[in-house]
């Protein structure tokens, strides 16, 4: 459940990503939502998906950073 949930995770990331969506707060928003919209089709606990949503978004705006 976790690794297709990963997997969807990174494909929906790189799907909507645009140029600098993690400086652009209406960017990062979007994002945001199509994270939470994911965790929760896939019955991630519901008191824990804003701290994993934070968490995907500075995990893959650190990815997009730095591998620029």
């Amino acid at each position: 459940m976790f690794r297709e949930m990963a997997k969807k995770l990174l494909q929906l990331i790189s799907e909507n990503r645009t140029p600098d969506w993690y400086k652009r707060n209406d960017s990062r928003a979007n994002m945001r939502s199509l994270i939470k919209r994911l965790l929760k089709e896939h019955k991630h606990p519901p008191d824990e998906i804003p701290e994993a949503t934070e968490l995907v978004i500075k995990q893959a705006g650190l990815q997009m950073k730095y591998s620029l």
